[in-house]
């Protein structure tokens, strides 16, 4: 009995040692592993805001119906491409001027493409493009159009149907 009890504690000792010894080690590792900081990052984009009633998620749907009620007619042409930016777009005839819809999923992605974009040429700086009518980006949220028109009510009108859909 006596042995067994002394069995025991030496087994006891032994588990308790080999633990503590575990636990140093345990603790070495970590010390030596380092540990990546935290990031702060920023909240969520501009266009993912809960709550932002300015601000619109466009389809091809909603564009259609935002212009409709400005009373400009789309006639659907087919689809278009531009090799900057980042996939298919449709295009449409507004009478002899054509707007050309790129849907993106947010406004991190038309940032990506249209940032390094000129502007006033609608196209990359180190890139020539030579537009049919002078073109016109209007960015909004995750939608780029390009409005190729000489018709300056036209560009008007397309511009205020994207603000009014934002009810300002």
């Amino acid at each position: 009995m006596q042995n067994k009890v002394l069995l025991t504690a030496f087994l006891l000792s032994t588990v308790s040692f080999a633990a503590c010894g575990r636990r140093d080690n345990a603790a070495t590792a970590a010390e030596k592993t380092p540990i990546p900081p935290v990031l702060n990052t920023p909240g969520p984009p501009k266009d993912t805001v809960a709550g932002d009633r300015h601000r619109v998620h466009w389809t091809l749907t909603g564009l259609e119906a935002a212009l409709a009620q400005d009373s400009i007619t789309l006639v659907k042409r087919g689809s278009v491409r531009q090799p900057f930016l980042g996939g298919a777009g449709v295009v449409y005839a507004i009478g002899t001027s054509e707007l050309q819809v790129y849907l993106y999923a947010d406004a991190g992605a038309v940032a990506r493409d249209t940032d390094p974009l000129d502007t006033a040429r609608v196209a990359p700086p180190t890139m020539r493009i030579n537009w049919r009518l002078p073109p016109t980006l209007i960015v909004d949220n995750n939608i780029v159009l390009i409005l190729l028109t000489r018709d300056k009510a036209l560009r008007q009108r397309v511009k205020s149907a994207i603000e009014k859909s934002h009810g300002y």
